[in-house]
């Protein structure tokens, strides 16, 4: 199981959530793949990120700090220079939501007028 904390956005005034800070960070740790973008993260440090793979657009988590080195589960694209590896996730961004929202549809939540703090 691979935890997810968040998607970025443009503007934030946190640059830990923006989609271009995120992006200009990790420019360069793997470019050896194509048309690869971040657009969240998971509590580790480590990103999901849309990339286009035999024309196909997909989303990946990409396990840049290596937290799931030692899972029995082997990466869809091993790691290059030591990046991490990458999971094949979602077909696409639109399945990657579906996901999301079907895994937290029965969540309690807890309203933010009633959050502690």
């Amino acid at each position: 199981m691979i935890s997810f904390a968040s998607l970025f956005g443009i503007g934030s005034s946190n640059g830990n959530l923006d989609l271009i800070e995120q992006n200009e960070r990790v420019k360069g740790e793997i470019d050896f793949l194509n048309d690869f973008f971040v657009i969240g993260g998971d509590p580790g440090g480590n990103y999901y990120a849309l990339s286009r793979l035999d024309n196909v657009h997909k989303v990946l988590y990409w396990d840049r700090t290596h937290l799931h080195a030692d899972d029995t589960a082997k990466p869809d694209i091993a790691e290059v220079a030591e990046c991490g590896n990458l999971y094949y996730v979602a077909d696409g961004f639109s399945a990657f939501l579906d996901m999301i929202v079907a895994g937290t549809m029965h969540m309690q939540f807890i309203a933010v007028d009633d959050w502690p703090g």
